[in-house]
């Protein structure tokens, strides 16, 4: 319930949470013009793509549908934590019972970091989706 109010919370809050937020929606923004973010980094403007491009193009498909917001990398952001959560869950199901594995997915967003992190328009929770999905 903490997870869901907190997720609530992010992503209709308006404005960057996370310092880095900003640079990622940046980046969506752009590319969703057409604009290269691995530019030059002697020349102005001084930006620097920092991360691999996927999380930033997924961003920049929903910019172009919905606008520049924060919500909408949080909310990739989220769904890509409720994964997570099943890909969990299938884990344990193959070896253990279903109230186990139920348990331990749940598990899952109890952690604080958990709570906070994934609810962040930032790159990592669609990373450790795509990792899990390579180890299943």
């Amino acid at each position: 319930m903490v997870y869901i109010i907190n997720a609530y919370i992010a992503i209709t809050f308006p404005y960057d949470i996370d310092y880095g937020e900003g640079i990622l929606l940046n980046q969506a923004k752009l590319f969703a013009h057409g604009i290269d973010i691995y530019g030059d980094i002697s020349n102005y403007p001084y930006l620097v793509g920092m991360y691999t491009p996927v999380y930033s193009l997924l961003s920049a498909f929903f910019v172009k549908l919905f606008g520049i917001s924060f919500s909408i990398g949080r909310a990739i952001s989220i769904v890509s934590a409720i994964l997570i959560g099943f890909l969990i869950y299938k884990f344990n199901r193959e070896k253990t019972g279903r109230q186990i594995a139920l348990f331990s997915s749940l598990i899952f967003f109890t952690s604080p970091y958990i709570i906070t992190w994934t609810c962040l328009f930032r790159v990592d929770t669609l990373g450790l989706l795509f990792s899990l999905m390579g180890l299943y």
